[in-house]
């Protein structure tokens, strides 16, 4: 429960200090990931690009893959977002993004 309240308040937190407004692109994102809070921190940090993104192989997604397990599928945005911990990897990414942003 705490880590809802939490994402609800980084959410805020985000919409508050870099509003972005919603065309279309954001509606179909929103249908994907399924979370309003999850897709709009996406929307924050890529905007019309983050439909792109959702097939991405992001480096902060795969850091427990091996150089030697290069054919192994890596991970997505789109591919953790069918698991409660693919789930909870996305949201630790985008935490993460904050401290660079």
């Amino acid at each position: 429960m705490t880590v809802m309240m939490n994402n609800r308040a980084f959410t805020s937190a985000l919409k508050n200090s870099r509003p972005r407004p919603k065309t279309k692109t954001f509606e179909v994102l929103l249908d994907i990931v399924g979370e309003p809070d999850m897709a709009e921190v996406i929307w924050i940090y890529m905007g019309e690009d983050s439909l792109k993104y959702l097939d991405y192989p992001a480096p902060a997604l795969n850091s427990q893959k091996k150089w030697w397990r290069f054919l192994e599928p890596k991970n997505t945005i789109r591919s953790l977002l069918r698991t409660e911990q693919g789930r909870v990897q996305i949201w630790k990414m985008l935490n993460d993004a904050s401290a660079w942003l």
